[in-house]
């Protein structure tokens, strides 16, 4: 295999990214931003609804890096970083307005750490 240049190989993974990622992400309310290619690893930045989202891991492994690695030969890893300074709450905390398919921004949430999911006894609701 003749050996490519770091350009060429960035451009690639930039045009997989724009050809195939971005669109499918998009449709959650995600992004996902080429970062750095080095030693064979991908970098990618989450942001919008991909950004902190649960189902982002999935994602990156089980979909981009699987494409990558498939389409690109150089690339064997893709990670990601989520964007701290991302303001959208993440596609599973948010309702679809199912008449528009807009994110329904009024509604009110509770949010719950991760380790008290089942702790305790719900408490009923009043009429």
């Amino acid at each position: 295999m003749t050996k490519r240049s770091q350009e060429d190989i960035v451009k690639n993974i930039t045009d997989v990214m724009e050809q195939y990622v971005a669109p499918s992400v998009a449709q959650h309310g995600g992004e996902v931003n080429f970062v750095s290619f080095k030693n064979g690893a991908v970098l990618v930045e989450l942001s919008g609804a991909c950004s902190g989202c649960a189902g982002s891991t999935i994602t990156l492994k089980h979909g981009i890096q699987q494409m990558m690695i498939s389409l690109i030969p150089e690339v064997t890893e893709v990670e990601g970083i989520d964007d701290l300074s991302s303001t959208v709450t993440p596609f599973y905390s948010q309702e679809i307005d199912g008449r528009t398919g807009a994110w329904d921004t009024s509604v009110e949430y509770n949010t719950y750490t991760m380790h008290n999911f089942g702790a305790g006894n719900p408490k009923e609701p009043k009429d």
